[in-house]
């Protein structure tokens, strides 16, 4: 996922909330085993 950088800082700020949602709902993360931050709270019965 790259940017740009032409469009100003509203485009930049919609690539960076696409970025942070990517990162912390649907990319596995070691630490918590390689699963998703996501699967991780509903294993502990959390909504995320």
């Amino acid at each position: 996922m790259a940017y740009a950088g032409r469009d100003g800082p509203a485009s930049l700020r919609a690539h960076l909330l696409k970025w942070e949602r990517l990162y912390n709902t649907v990319r596995p993360h070691r630490a918590l085993g390689y699963l998703t931050p996501a699967k991780c709270l509903a294993s502990l019965g959390i909504d995320a």
